[in-house]
């Protein structure tokens, strides 16, 4: 097969196609964490390997330890499908819990995050489920009121 002009061309053998599909990845909606601390090997290593990054001010501050390309923050995020094929956009918490996820094309990858109520959850030693919902009010020292409504506690 004859090299198309303008794209890289690389060794034929059995790893090839994954070869390409590595180069030439859709974006990635990586979850930073709820806070300092909270992100996964996974979603460090995304960051650390992107060669161009996106995020909120918040993400890329918790993140900012693992950037090692062009940063930028996004102001609209309702545009994020423009951005490059390649791209790594920040997501506090999980893509998925907060609403990043949403904006993904279908070949897009979602690498989750920690989220807050996973985060209060352990702090309150109470198992979170649909079942079990919790409520919680927060000061400004982050201090947690909590009420586990279907507890008889």
């Amino acid at each position: 097969m004859a090299p198309v002009a303008g794209l890289p061309t690389y060794p034929a053998g059995p790893n090839s196609l994954i070869l390409f599909a590595a180069i030439v990845s859709m974006m990635k909606i990586v979850g930073v964490g709820a806070g300092r601390n909270l992100l996964t090997a996974e979603a460090a290593d995304a960051i650390e390997n992107a060669s161009v990054v996106y995020g909120s001010k918040r993400a890329i501050e918790l993140a900012k330890d693992h950037i090692r390309c062009d940063c930028h923050e996004i102001k609209d995020y309702k545009r994020i499908s423009e951005l490059p094929d390649g791209a790594v956009v920040l997501s506090t918490g999980d893509p998925m819990l907060s609403g990043l996820g949403r904006f993904a094309k279908a070949d897009d990858t979602i690498v989750p995050g920690i989220s807050s109520m996973q985060v209060v959850s352990a702090i309150i030693s109470s198992v979170f489920s649909p079942q079990s919902p919790i409520v919680v009010r927060c000061g400004l020292a982050w201090t947690f009121e909590c009420t586990d409504l279907y507890s008889n506690a």
